[in-house]
């Protein structure tokens, strides 16, 4: 399916302190692991597991940092200026 490539996986672009907090444990992080991944301090990694992140930038930074896996580049505005560009939207299949 031609376009597929562009939609690989959806990025997430908001992280609540509560997501943030599943997903250390379901990692089986530590809050001090997690403060080193990141070059940050402990007292940090406790403040956003109690508020969240809402920078995509720093939401993909904690998700790899806590994954250990590259989540890919953050979604960006894309103009389709000719037909071999055009693809298919990867929810519903309807051709852009």
């Amino acid at each position: 399916m031609p376009g597929t490539d562009r939609c690989q996986a959806r990025m997430v672009l908001l992280l609540t302190g509560k997501k943030v907090s599943l997903l250390i444990r379901k990692h089986k992080m530590t809050i001090e692991q997690l403060a080193f991944r990141l070059g940050s301090s402990m007292k940090r990694v406790r403040q956003i597991r109690e508020s969240g992140l809402t920078d995509p930038l720093a939401v993909r930074d904690w998700i790899q940092a806590i994954t250990g896996v590259d989540p890919g580049p953050i979604a960006e505005k894309f103009r389709i200026s000719n037909r071999q560009e055009e693809g298919s939207c990867c929810f519903c299949g309807y051709p852009l």
